[in-house]
């Protein structure tokens, strides 16, 4: 009978089983939950003026990497490993 209640739940949540739990992509319930987290997210990141705020930030100190960045000198353990071709 536990099974049964937990399989009504989470139909009602939106979800329907097929090996594992997943989202029910036709159930009203969960599109309507999806559309409103959206919907949310959108209106956060259209309030949200830190990254205007940190662009100019981000450009100057991505200019002022150097182009071999990812060369790590001599003390770098991978560059000195031999390689057998």
């Amino acid at each position: 009978m536990r099974v049964a209640q937990h399989r009504k739940e989470k139909e009602a949540e939106g979800y329907r089983l097929v090996q594992f739990w997943v989202p029910d992509y036709s159930n009203e319930a969960y599109k309507a939950e999806i559309t409103r987290e959206w919907e949310s997210i959108n209106s956060a990141d259209a309030q949200d003026k830190t990254m205007e705020w940190l662009e100019p930030f981000i450009a100057e100190v991505w200019d002022d990497l150097p182009e071999d960045d990812w060369n790590f000198g001599n003390d770098d353990s991978l560059s000195q490993r031999e390689t057998h071709e």
